[in-house]
């Protein structure tokens, strides 16, 4: 029976693509049921298309703790030079609620801003953050309305930062959704992952440390003697706690090409360690549920891009203009197509696309974002046409019985005139059957992409068009 079922499907697929009306309907956003936070919010994200795949809470404001000093290392990493020296002064050192996290620094003392990031995201060293901070902005409160404003640029739209460090303070405080926006940019600046990798550093001798400090990571999934927590896919993140944040955590994973971005905030229970289960469940969501497509890979219908964006209304797009689709990712349920998502075409270029982006491709599934893409356009460079040129007459010789006269260069001149037109005529036949046989294979192209969406090989799609064919004739007859 199972066998039939198969059988009958197939055949509703093979002649959906023959002329039938069958449509099948995509894959529906993966089942979130099983994922259980105990932590009050959370998400997780796609780092490459930037589509949220789940969300708790995930818009509500939450104080987030010391993970704030990636937002601090991403601002510094934008500024700075790894080799600056940065001075420790007396506030950065002594500015900073009892008790808290310190790399042991003294006031007056230089490290440079390579120390003071590893000391800052390490060992999570408050002192680090404010000098890291005074370096950059000349105060931790300049500093701090420069990381709101960054934060904004980066489409964040419920983050207010008072500090550089994430100590309490009523009016410090962000979402899951933003947060993740933020660990999104810094994951792509290379310092930053270069850091991450490190799971110890050995800071410069101190007054406090003559011998230099060894910090070393603190975030559990990263280290492999924390067994019942640890994960070789997760690639870096921040760990954070106050009295009023609670315990909070932000962690980048990789597995199989792709990349996810986990926050989660405000932790259940005071020895954080539900953060790491409640991580856990969303990178298995994220990874096991969802799948990538590259839109350069998959926008192979340039004739219809093309026609599309002068209907959008594109500028400059003509017949001649070479379209390239650049960047992005889109992240559909696993089982989904590309061409589940639908794709909208905007005119409202970024200021940090790339150069010669005509419009921008936004893919949605079941109405959420899930990816974007640029369209870049080019003109072509127009070779210039070298002009046949008449032959040049030999110099007339001394004696006048070798002189061509005028009415024996015309039949010359008219075989000519002739062979050039001879010779465009050929060209514009092989130009129109190049043309033709690009347009054959782009048919063959996306005929082929939709039996593999099918499951029905090339072989069998032939079989059956001969047969169609061969009745059609019999019913000729």
């Amino acid at each position: 029976m199972k066998k039939l079922i198969k059988k009958l499907a197939a055949a509703a697929a093979i002649f959906s693509l023959l002329g039938s009306t069958t449509a099948f309907g995509a894959p529906v956003w993966p089942d979130d049921s099983g994922v259980n936070l105990e932590s009050e919010a959370g998400v997780v994200m796609d780092a490459d298309s930037g589509a949220v795949l789940y969300g708790k809470n995930s818009r509500e404001q939450y104080y987030p703790a010391s993970i704030t000093k990636i937002m601090t290392a991403l601002l510094v990493l934008e500024n700075c030079s790894m080799d600056e020296m940065v001075t420790f002064s007396y506030d950065a050192v002594y500015n900073v609620e009892a008790g808290s996290t310190n790399a042991g620094i003294d006031a007056g003392e230089q490290m440079t801003v390579r120390d003071c990031l590893y000391a800052m995201l390490l060992k999570s060293a408050n002192e680090a953050a404010n000098a890291l901070a005074e370096h950059v902005s000349g105060s931790r409160e300049a500093f701090a309305e420069l990381m709101t404003q960054r934060a904004i640029e980066l489409g964040c739209e419920n983050t207010s930062f008072k500090n550089p460090s994430g100590l309490n303070d009523p009016d410090h405080y962000t979402s899951a959704r933003d947060f993740a926006l933020i660990v999104q940019e810094a994951w792509k600046n290379e310092g930053f992952r270069e850091i991450e990798a490190n799971l110890s550093y050995q800071l410069p001798p101190t007054a406090n440390d003559p011998e230099g400090l060894t910090v070393r990571q603190e975030h559990k999934m990263m280290l492999e003697d924390w067994t019942q927590y640890y994960d070789p896919d997760v690639k870096g993140g921040k760990t954070g706690y106050t009295s009023l944040a609670g315990n909070t955590l932000a962690t980048v994973a990789e597995r199989d090409g792709r990349t996810l971005v986990v926050v989660i905030l405000k932790g259940s229970k005071p020895d954080h360690y539900t953060t790491y289960t409640d991580t856990r469940q969303l990178l298995d969501y994220g990874f096991e549920d969802f799948i990538n497509y590259v839109p350069a890979e998959q926008e192979t219908d340039i004739a219809g891009l093309r026609e599309a964006l002068q209907t959008a209304g594109a500028a400059g797009i003509t017949e001649q203009t070479e379209l390239t689709v650049s960047g992005g990712s889109v992240t559909v349920p696993a089982g989904a197509a590309f061409s589940d998502a639908v794709r909208t075409i905007s005119l409202d270029i970024p200021a940090d696309a790339p150069e010669g982006t005509a419009a921008v491709l936004n893919y949605t599934y079941e109405e959420r974002p899930v990816g974007t893409a640029y369209v870049l356009a080019q003109e072509p460079v127009m070779q210039p046409v070298e002009e046949e040129s008449e032959p040049t007459p030999a110099a007339e010789p001394e004696s006048e019985t070798s002189a061509i006269s005028l009415g024996a260069l015309l039949p010359i001149l008219i075989i000519l005139a002739v062979a050039a037109l001879i010779g465009l005529f050929i060209w514009y036949r092989s130009f129109l059957a190049k043309k033709e046989a690009q347009q054959r294979r782009e048919r063959m192209q996306a005929r082929r992409r939709r039996l593999e969406e099918s499951g029905v090989s090339m072989e069998e799609y032939d079989r059956l068009m001969k047969e169609r064919q061969e009745k059609l004739r019999r019913k000729s007859r």
